[in-house]
């Protein structure tokens, strides 16, 4: 984890966005937030690489299927490298694969899943 530049939530749901935060950041880890798409994408040109992206599919202003699609599209190869953990209620994985997405947790959350999926790709990346 000494590597990890931290991880990107990009999360409409306040409650949702600041529990994931609250809880990666008791397990040590760096955690940056975005309320939509388009701001989750400005928020990636100021940080150096996170080590992994939580993202939402159903937001306003840009929701994950367009965020995936401009990330794919403008970003450098560094961030397109990222992995990207799909959190929605609406994910299963033939829809994971669709979206060409490395994994996905299905809401409501179950607290235990994220942090192991946060340090099979987190810890991975140190």
């Amino acid at each position: 984890m000494a590597n990890c530049n931290g991880i990107l939530i990009v999360e409409d749901d306040l409650i949702i966005r600041e529990t994931m935060k609250e809880l990666l950041e008791m397990e040590g880890y760096p955690v940056f937030t975005a309320q939509h798409g388009k701001e989750g994408i400005e928020l990636l040109k100021t940080l150096s690489p996170p080590c992994m992206i939580l993202l939402d599919l159903m937001m306003p202003v840009m929701n994950g299927q367009e965020f995936l699609k401009v990330l794919r599209k403008e970003a450098s190869t560094a961030l397109c490298s990222i992995p990207i953990i799909v959190v929605s209620a609406v994910i299963d994985g033939a829809k994971a694969k669709e979206l060409n997405v490395t994994d996905y947790i299905r809401k409501p959350i179950n607290l235990d899943k994220l942090v192991s999926v946060t340090k099979q790709y987190c810890d991975a990346a140190s």
